[in-house]
């Protein structure tokens, strides 16, 4: 928590790291916390006899840990396309690189993780869990939702198919720029 607390403070005091990669490092280091401080507190959880989680608590763990991951891989392909951008093209990387588009890159990332969670998180907050209180695990993960007394399939069908879509939409992109980027790199000629 440290280290992304100091980069965040670092990036934002000095004017020369107001870049599109620092501000895309900001971004991750501000989910990173966001990150612990959803799953973390949880934890103490896994040393306790009762690994519970209440009902009530359950959607809204969920929730934000679905859009902090959710919006990090999006980051991180935006980041890849960055990199991707500046190696390719390093004349023409502050004109497609602009600020506008990289705030426009940086929010995108977000609402794409918060629309992610959201659809999950909806029908997961429409699963009755009958005279339960609690969900007997250590945190709120749709598969440890079978204490519900509903059929959770198309749960795990919907989480399947938006993990893929969400997994594959972000990893293209990511093996798409290092495949450019090496290519790019191979046809430079040097002694």
């Amino acid at each position: 928590m440290t280290g992304n607390l100091m980069l965040l403070l670092v990036v934002r005091a000095d004017s020369c790291l107001h870049t599109p990669m620092c501000l895309f490092l900001s971004h991750l280091s501000f989910l990173d916390l966001c990150l612990c401080s959803v799953i973390v507190p949880k934890m103490e959880n896994l040393l306790s006899e009762v690994k519970t989680i209440s009902v009530r608590g359950c959607p809204a763990q969920g929730f934000f840990a679905f859009t902090t991951a959710g919006t990090e891989a999006c980051l991180l392909s935006v980041m890849a396309c960055d990199r991707c951008a500046a190696i390719c093209h390093p004349l023409l990387y502050g004109q497609v690189m602009r600020k506008q588009l990289c705030v426009q890159l940086a929010w995108g990332s977000w609402v794409l993780g918060f629309l992610n969670a959201l659809i999950n998180i909806l029908l997961a907050a429409n699963l009755d869990f009958c005279e339960n209180h609690a969900v007997c695990h250590h945190s709120c993960e749709v598969p440890a939702l079978p204490s519900s007394c509903f059929d959770v399939s198309t749960n795990l069908v919907v989480l399947f198919c938006s993990s893929l879509l969400h997994g594959l939409g972000t990893l293209l992109p990511i093996a798409f720029s290092y495949v450019r980027i090496a290519s790019t790199i191979l046809t430079i000629s040097s002694t």
